[in-house]
């Protein structure tokens, strides 16, 4: 996923707007998408693979206390 292509590809603003403003923004932007791509990411270990090992652990310490009894 190229992030940086799809920020470029979109219609440049205010042309007025000043050079640090500019760089303010598209900075903003950037961080922004960065941001929610690596939230987006971590969102599926939290609902997937955390779960699974929960689970995992549960099933593991039934299996030990089944042994012990």
């Amino acid at each position: 996923m190229d992030l940086r292509r799809d920020v470029l590809k979109r219609p440049q603003r205010n042309v007025s707007e000043s050079a640090s403003a500019k760089y303010e923004r598209e900075n903003k932007e950037w961080n922004d998408e960065i941001v929610g791509a690596y939230l987006a990411r971590y969102a599926g270990y939290v609902n997937v693979i955390i779960p699974q090992i929960l689970k995992g652990e549960l099933s593991h310490a039934r299996a030990e206390k089944k042994g012990r009894d």
